[in-house]
């Protein structure tokens, strides 16, 4: 029920090796969006050195059991024939409705969605139905046969809904292009392409329309916060697309959720310390240590932190340690 096309490597894209199946069904927008993306080199500035992302590949390689990535890889579950359709699923091409009259007239058929939008109703013509909610035709259908019948009374339901194809690009394990579930949103797309790479961001999974309009997803909203207010359901035609970073801090010791976690541009310590739920109760707040890059140096160093609004940059690693850990470190 569904195919992939050939890995992709968006940091290094030429188009004319890449599967002419999904090059086919992106729309000329979602092109220009994708190879704008590939050409933004992810760089960190040291003392107007510039060191590119190259340079920093042993330590994105090293990074493995990321926040988050193993959410991306429970598999999904393809047989969605059989799971509940929501009133707020947005009907498509090929769906197909049972329709029960009881009353003073008793009948029942089936009907599908036109390639017009349209279904045949016997008796009542066409009704324009394609991209409205299952809630809205319930109602458009309703309102129909008030006007029509007397003492008629109407079910509706979704006997049939067509999988949508989407393109999943970038930074996920297998590129392609997949028929999904009516209902997938942004974040369980990813599990169809079998989670992401370890330099994968998943603060800034971009889903591209195909006119090239673009929806911004940071999945720690989900993750963190419980909020699916961006993760929004796909629609046929959508490409998402996963963006590379090297910016992730590890925090370990007496914290609640210990991992490494991705950072974004104003972020301090304090949202990390959010990240992994807080401190423990046999957190020692005076005792933590963070590692870093010194920039004057140029080497990488151990420094106490007093602050937690500390600026991320440069930072590697948090330590918090126990109370009444004595032991002594070089510490600067």
């Amino acid at each position: 029920q569904f195919f992939f096309s050939q890995d992709i490597d968006l940091n290094n894209v030429d188009i004319s090796n890449v599967d002419p199946e999904l090059i086919g069904l992106l729309t000329p927008e979602q092109l220009e969006v994708i190879t704008k993306s590939n050409q933004t080199e992810f760089v960190t500035e040291i003392d107007n050195e510039v060191i590119e992302e190259e340079d920093n590949a042993q330590m994105v390689s090293s990074l493995t059991n990321n926040f988050g990535y193993n959410f991306l890889r429970r598999s999904n579950n393809r047989n969605f024939s059989e799971l509940p359709i929501p009133d707020n699923y947005q009907v498509g091409l090929n769906d197909v409705f049972l329709v029960v009259l009881s009353g003073t007239e008793n009948k029942s058929f089936r009907v599908s969605v036109q390639t017009d939008g349209n279904i045949m109703m016997p008796d009542l013509g066409l009704v324009p139905v394609f991209g409205d909610t299952l809630e809205e035709v319930k109602g458009k259908l309703q309102a129909l046969v008030n006007e029509s019948y007397v003492g008629v009374e109407i079910f509706v339901s979704l006997t049939k809904v067509t999988p949508k194809k989407i393109s999943i690009v970038g930074s996920v394990n297998v590129p392609g292009v997949y028929l999904v579930s009516p209902y997938t949103t942004i974040s369980s797309a990813l599990s169809y392409s079998d989670g992401v790479k370890p330099n994968a961001s998943l603060r800034s999974i971009k889903l591209i329309k195909p006119d090239g309009r673009i929806i911004d997803f940071d999945l720690y909203d989900l993750l963190i916060y419980g909020s699916r207010t961006k993760d929004v359901v796909v629609e046929a035609g959508d490409t998402v697309l996963v963006q590379a970073t090297d910016s992730f801090i590890e925090i370990s010791g007496e914290v609640n959720r210990p991992g490494k976690y991705e950072h974004m541009e104003g972020e301090t310590l304090e949202d990390i310390f959010n990240f992994s739920l807080g401190l423990t109760g046999n957190a020692n707040s005076n005792k933590i240590t963070a590692v870093y890059y010194d920039t004057y140096s140029r080497a990488v160093k151990t420094k106490e932190i007093k602050d937690i609004k500390l600026s991320l940059e440069n930072i590697v690693s948090i330590s918090v340690f126990p109370i009444g850990f004595n032991e002594m470190r070089d510490v600067l």
